[in-house]
């Protein structure tokens, strides 16, 4: 799996490249039980892609990270 990257994305309101954000690829991630008499079992979890807005608003139309962040769907 690749690390966590920061690129620049695009406001969802002007449509510049103004955003920095903390991206992470989709990937599988182990979760393992274990109990004293069946043994342990690992299972895999398949984990979306996401990111993380890190920018405070956007420099060139002003919109705050709430209303970013309400516009794409990450806050209701």
């Amino acid at each position: 799996m690749l690390p966590h990257q920061k690129l620049i994305y695009p406001c969802p309101f002007c449509g510049k490249e103004t955003l920095e954000v903390l991206w992470w690829p989709s990937h599988k991630a182990a979760k393992r039980s274990r109990s004293s008499a069946a043994g342990s079992k690992t299972t895999w979890k398949k984990m979306p892609e996401g990111f993380v807005l890190l920018s405070e608003k956007c420099s060139n139309c002003g919109k705050t990270a709430k209303e970013i962040e309400k516009e794409w769907g990450l806050r209701s």
